[in-house]
């Protein structure tokens, strides 16, 4: 049995999507850049993720994340607590008529680009990849792995949907190796 305590987690979006816009209207006294400075400061692990949703190209917001990561980690590069997220809740909206793998064809390159981008500022930072198909299909992810070291693939749960087959999954991809980072929701997948 591992005990861990984790003081509390602050998540920093991309100014890219339509949440993290909705939520700055909400709430235009937050400074950009504040909650993660405050984080820092509080001794409080920060997740800096980018959420990935392909509409139309698997690329669509590419060049965004890059330039995103980039400035993040070069404005904090030796901050131990900051935890990137660069793919978090990757999930293909429409089916295509071609055969295509959302690991191996969408997120692998956009991932690779991205992480290269923070370890150029930041080597040895901790980073989470999260599993295709809203971060539930774990095992696609474990048979293809990325070569890079500190490197997590995120893993969903979910409280109304989640079962053994689901657990038995997670179980499979820690036997191969990877380090899994279990997230929950309250919700069904």
């Amino acid at each position: 049995m591992i005990d861990l305590f984790v003081p509390g987690r602050l998540c920093l979006f991309g100014e890219h999507s339509d949440w993290a816009g909705k939520y700055r209207t909400m709430n235009s006294d937050i400074e950009p850049g504040v909650a993660l400075v405050t984080g820092i400061e509080q001794g409080i692990y920060v997740i800096v993720d980018w959420n990935v949703c392909y509409l139309n190209e698997n690329d669509e917001n590419k060049e965004e994340a890059i330039d995103f990561f980039t400035r993040i980690s070069n404005i904090y590069p030796d901050s131990p607590n900051i935890i990137y997220e660069v793919a978090n809740e990757a999930l293909l909206h429409e089916e295509t008529e071609e055969e295509v793998s959302e690991w191996e064809d969408i997120i692998k390159p956009f991932v690779t680009e991205a992480i290269d981008a923070i370890r150029i500022n930041n080597p040895e930072c901790l980073i989470i990849v999260d599993a295709p198909d809203n971060g539930k299909d774990i095992v696609a992810v474990s048979e293809s792995k990325l070569d890079y070291k500190n490197l997590a693939y995120g893993y969903r749960f979910f409280a109304g949907s989640t079962g053994d087959a689901d657990r038995d999954k997670a179980q499979k991809a820690i036997d191969s190796g990877i380090c899994v980072f279990a997230t929950w929701g309250l919700s069904n997948a």
